[in-house]
């Protein structure tokens, strides 16, 4: 049910943004081949899988071995297209030289399965599954600390790859502080500035401290503290689930703005 509904969330505010609804309908009637009319796929098999499944478990339903191993596995693979979708839809958008990075889809991905396992603790708390299925719990808040690690080494391979893209000027510029951007071709510049920017200027606040902080060191060691006392797992699990949802919308938004706030050089 939680899956079905931050689908249909989603997908709403996709619509919106859309600003035409009518636009959605011709990507599922008349698809091309693109990341967006993937992407369009992907989230209505999700949000139709989410739904039967959700039915199906609401009625205490009992489906064919073979049939519900089928629909866990298609909705598995459509739920992987949904998470990837948008990281490489923004790194093909040429026109915003910081998101043309091969590190974009990675981090995007592993930020949207550390979330996905934020939505499942949270919801755990509600069901008390930290009771009933205390094993399975557990190894969740293992696979979340896991994909947290790889996550940050996303992040830092991300940033390492905009600010070194631009050559040994742009690491001279980092030691000294400064942006020789004259030496720099255009594109080169917005992307030394979308990475400083990020990390630096105007999102680093919302970088560091939403993100880093809140999103991956504060969730990783409550994650640590959990599992070495596995009786405060009901009240710390929520408290991380949290601090990785803040965190993923730190990162969408403060790699969007500026991206395309160092665009604007070009």
């Amino acid at each position: 049910m939680a899956a079905a509904f931050c689908l249909a969330a989603g997908a709403c505010f996709l619509l919106v943004d859309l600003g035409r609804p009518d636009r959605a309908l011709s990507l599922l009637t008349h698809p091309a081949p693109s990341y967006v009319a993937v992407g369009a796929w992907a989230l209505g098999i999700c949000l139709c899988l989410a739904l039967l499944l959700a039915f199906a478990w609401k009625r205490h339903a009992t489906l064919p071995p073979a049939l519900g191993f089928a629909l866990h596995g298609i909705t598995a693979i459509a739920s992987a297209v949904a998470m990837a979708y948008t990281g490489l839809l923004l790194a093909s958008i040429m026109a915003t030289p910081l998101w043309n990075s091969p590190w974009l889809a990675p981090l995007f991905f592993l930020s949207a399965a550390s979330c996905g396992c934020a939505v499942v603790l949270l919801c755990a708390r509600g069901l008390r599954l930290y009771r009933t299925h205390p094993r399975v719990m557990r190894a969740l808040l293992l696979a979340d600390g896991v994909i947290i690690v790889l996550e940050a080494a996303a992040t830092a391979a991300f940033v390492v790859c905009a600010t070194d893209s631009a050559g040994p000027a742009a690491l001279a510029a980092q030691k000294a502080a400064a942006l020789p951007l004259a030496s720099l071709s255009p594109y080169e510049q917005a992307q030394l500035v979308g990475a400083f920017t990020l990390v630096r200027g105007l999102q680093a606040p919302c970088f560091w401290g939403g993100y880093v902080l809140c999103g991956l060191i504060a969730p990783l060691a409550l994650e640590f503290a959990a599992r070495r006392s596995p009786h405060l797992e009901p009240t710390l699990a929520p408290v991380c689930a949290i601090g990785v949802l803040m965190g993923g919308v730190a990162l969408r938004y403060c790699i969007v703005l500026a991206g395309t706030q160092a665009a604007s050089l070009l």
